[in-house]
């Protein structure tokens, strides 16, 4: 689910907005929220406030995120327009924590989610700076 949104709720304040999605991860264990939209990155990512609450939030739950990319295989979509969904979509991750950074943006919560999968595969560690 791509943070629970839809088109109809972008207009929804950030912080409730992160508040309604916290208590359903809290409640659910199991639930993962895409973030791979790119109206989420227009309409929540679209100021250094509302960046910043969304930051914390991915810091604060990074084994309930999932990035990747919106893009749909199509005649009328090329390369170009897949580079730019995906820095659209992907940008926020530069901000993150390393923890964040490892299991959204390297992968290893695709890893953790299949089974056996993490027994084949992980997300390379972050180097100390």
């Amino acid at each position: 689910m791509h943070m629970g949104l839809s088109r109809e709720l972008v207009k929804m304040d950030a912080a409730e907005h992160i508040k309604l999605m916290s208590e359903f991860l809290d409640k659910h264990p199991n639930l993962f929220l895409d973030i791979s939209w790119t109206v989420i990155a227009e309409a929540y990512f679209d100021t250094p406030e509302k960046r910043a609450l969304y930051v914390d939030f991915f810091n604060g739950y990074p084994q309930h995120m999932l990035s990747g990319t919106d893009f749909v295989a199509s005649a009328n979509k090329n390369m170009e327009i897949y580079k730019k969904e995906a820095e659209v979509t992907g940008s926020i991750l530069a901000d993150l924590n390393d923890d964040a950074f490892r299991s959204i943006a390297l992968g290893q919560n695709y890893f953790d989610l299949v089974p056996g999968l993490s027994d084949q595969f992980e997300a390379p560690s972050i180097c100390p700076v």
